[in-house]
């Protein structure tokens, strides 16, 4: 019996392309069933060859050869409009994440409509990247061996914008690294190759690919920002460290501080206008940014939408430990409370409006009149939500990931589809009132 073929579809930038072959390379042992493909760009598979990474058998760039083999299953792992308009083209059983039916977007699943909201810049990355992957993949978490942190022998520093950290303070950083930590090496990244074992090495510098690339080789990481975007370009490793400075530009005395406490374990306090996250993998929904100091804005929606998209998602209930609000951020998380709360209301007409289409196409003398009416209301409902979803991105995952479960309604009839949505609309009400649940809490919380 031959093997089934399955399709994946990765044509994104390299960020993307490497986290996928990461997942593919940890679950090797679960694909050995299958003959797999994966597309991808001519310019990510170059930039790969490139690095040394290790690419799997079944690597291609030949879209022709694609769209002319039968497949049994198709995943896109892919943002890109071209991406969707190929996996439309491609022929499968079965296909997960999105392609065009004609004119319609379609998007298979949960986890792949929730990677969609990704195109309407999230204001940060809730979950890591190979997580998501993972779970459209239908793969599981294989865990590695507990790493034992070594000494760090080696500090790599990266390169920065000089706009964020300006570059005489990054001359005194380097200065200050050599006279605090006397023989310890420091290096520029630019002078060490991500092939060699960098197990006793520290990486210190913004979230790159390269930083990305070290991680695999062994070295730790402590990460520096401007804002927090949750597990963007970090590695999904216990123990990372990411400092942000809320907007601020970052300076060399405070950064050496951190490390002074990090490095040398002193008992003192980091500069106030820093804030300090570190990547726990210990439970059970995967990694998680856990605030170690300061009250960056995005932080209390950060430990929101971890809780409701698990629940959303995952059905799991997330009991994190909630960061007592600074006056700041209880005025942003009542603010947004007041818009969830006027949303509710407004979304109270359109379950209105979908339960009286579902009556009328349920009745035996059903009117078009007021089927039409009912129609019009939710195209203006819908229409305020992306309204508010522009300017709100705090709310704005929540909104576009029911804007394209509802494009997905099923049905032949209009009794079908009009039932169909009312579930929709009513998953999407129950979703907005547990997130105002969760502002409210947070509010609260002393």
């Amino acid at each position: 019996m031959s093997a089934k073929k399955i399709l994946i579809i990765q044509t994104d930038d390299i960020y993307f392309l490497h986290e996928t072959l990461q997942v593919l390379s940890a679950n090797s042992s679960d694909l050995t069933d299958f003959e797999l493909s994966l597309l991808v760009s001519p310019g990510s598979l170059e930039i790969m060859q490139g690095i040394g990474i290790h690419l799997p058998k079944g690597i291609t760039t030949d879209i022709n050869h694609i769209l002319t083999t039968k497949y049994d299953l198709s995943f896109n792992l892919s943002l890109n409009e071209a991406a969707w308009q190929i996996h439309s083209e491609v022929k499968a059983g079965k296909k997960a994440g999105a392609y065009y039916q004609g004119k319609d977007l379609i998007v298979n699943g949960p986890w792949c409509a929730w990677f969609t909201t990704f195109k309407g810049n999230t204001p940060f990355v809730t979950f890591h990247m190979r997580e998501i992957f993972r779970q459209i993949l239908g793969l599981k978490k294989r865990n590695s061996e507990s790493e034992t942190p070594s000494v760090a022998k080696t500090i790599i520093v990266g390169m920065s914008d000089s706009d964020f950290f300006p570059k005489d303070q990054q001359e005194a950083f380097l200065t200050g690294l050599v006279r605090r930590f006397p023989g310890i090496q420091v290096l520029d990244e630019s002078e060490v190759s991500a092939e060699n074992d960098h197990s006793s090495s520290l990486y210190i510098g913004p979230a790159s690919m390269k930083a990305l690339i070290l991680s695999e080789s062994g070295a730790r990481g402590i990460y520096f920002g401007s804002r927090f975007q949750g597990l963007n370009l970090l590695p999904e490793k216990e123990g990372t460290i990411l400092i942000t400075t809320g907007g601020k530009k970052l300076d060399a005395q405070s950064l050496l501080g951190i490390l002074e406490i990090i490095l040398k374990e002193k008992e003192s306090k980091p500069a106030e206008h820093l804030n300090i996250y570190r990547l726990s993998m210990e439970n059970v929904f995967g990694a998680y940014m856990q605030c170690l100091n300061g009250k960056e804005i995005s932080y209390p929606f950060y430990q929101a939408h971890l809780v409701l998209w698990n629940y959303l998602l995952a059905f799991q209930d997330v009991n994190l430990d909630i960061v007592t609000p600074s006056p700041e951020q209880i005025e942003i998380v009542n603010s947004q409370l007041e818009i969830v709360t006027k949303l509710l209301r407004l979304h109270n007409y359109a379950m209105v409006s979908v339960d009286g289409v579902y009556k009328e196409a349920k009745s035996n003398e059903s009117r078009a009149e007021t089927i039409s009416k009912n129609i019009s209301t939710l195209i203006e409902v819908d229409e305020t939500l992306d309204k508010i979803a522009v300017s709100n991105p705090f709310l704005r995952p929540i909104l576009d990931f029911y804007k394209i479960r509802k494009g997905q309604v099923e049905g032949e009839t209009l009794l079908e589809k009009s039932q169909n949505s009312l579930i929709t609309y009513s998953e999407e009400h129950q979703a907005l009132n547990a997130f105002a649940e969760l502002l409210t809490a947070i509010s609260k919380k002393k």
